[in-house]
Order: C-alpha cells, then structure tokens, then sequence
C-alpha cells in the first residue's frame, strides 16, 4: 500500500468515524430533548399541582375567615339584643308602681345595723326620697336601685350590678329563649 492509498484509508477512516460521532451526537442531543421535554411536562404538572392545592388552601382559608366573621357578627347581633332586653327590664323596674316598695325591702333587708347610709340616684333621691325610711346620702350616679355604705361595707344594689348578676347566671336561658333556631 502506497502513503497515497494510506493516506486515503485514514481519511476515509477519518470520515466514517466523524460520521459516526455526528449519528451518535445527534442521538444524544435528541435523547437530551426528550429529557428536557418529559423534565418540562413534569415540572409543569408539579406547578399546576402545586397552584390548584394553594388555590384550594387560600379558598378554604377565606370561606373559614369570612365564616368565622359571619359567627362574630351574628354573636355580637346577639349581645346587642341581650344589652336591649336588659334595658328594657330595666325601663320595666323603673317604671313599675312597685319599684318604692322594692327599695324599702331592700333598705329592709341590707341596711343593717349603725352609721347606714343609703344612695340613690338623683332622679330617685327626688323622687323617693322622702317616702323611705332610710338616712340618705348623696345622689350616686346610678340608673336605679341604691347603694348601702356601712362603716365596714357596701352593697351595691343598683339596677345596673343586679341586672348584670342576674345575666350572668341567665345568659344560657336567656339566649335559648331569645335566639331558639
């Protein structure tokens, strides 16, 4: 073999091998492709996955909020309603033509013993005053009822602190009553 018949074979052999490392790039590289694709369709599935679970965690996140507002709301409905039928038992007390009577038995009750004196509220000083049988003190800022101040205690007796015990120990009755669905 002649270097002209050598040199031809390596250069054939040259390009034959180039050939091959081109088929095989080729191949890599569409392999690779592939990859990436699969690579891709997954990551975006993960991500849109991954979108609706958040989605669906801020949907619940916001149908509990705006539930738990909707409780507060009917709750606070509910105790202003409460605060009204208060007042109203209040207005009731006031006005009933047993209220003197109702002072005097707890003059009666409560105000024993020395240096017992007796507050009422302005309007009630006016107007009760004289009519009970109980030293009195000065006018109190008071809705109702009174206030007995011993040398050693007092009682407060008024409308306002009654009504709050008595709401105390009837709230479950009271809103059973009020709001039975």
């Amino acid at each position: 073999m002649g270097t002209r018949e050598l040199l031809d074979k390596i250069i054939a052999d040259a390009e034959e091998r180039a050939k091959a490392i081109q088929t095989e790039r080729a191949e890599q590289e569409h392999q690779i492709a592939e990859r990436l694709k699969e690579t891709e369709a997954r990551l975006r599935a993960e991500s849109e996955e991954l979108l609706r679970k958040r989605t669906a965690a801020i949907l619940e996140n916001s149908r509990s909020r705006a539930e738990l507002e909707k409780k507060k709301l009917l709750l606070a409905v509910k105790w202003r309603i409460i605060g009204q039928v208060c007042e109203e038992a209040k207005k009731a007390v006031l006005t009933s033509p047993d209220y003197p009577e109702t002072l005097n038995r707890l003059i009666a009750r409560y105000a024993r013993g020395e240096e017992v004196v007796i507050h009422l509220s302005p309007q009630d000083t006016a107007e009760y005053g004289k009519k009970l049988k109980a030293k009195l003190g000065e006018p109190m800022p008071i809705a109702g009822g009174l206030v007995i101040r011993t040398r050693d205690a007092e009682f407060d007796l008024s409308l306002d602190s009654l009504l709050n015990i008595a709401k105390d120990e009837l709230i479950t009755q009271l809103a059973r009553l009020l709001f039975s669905d």
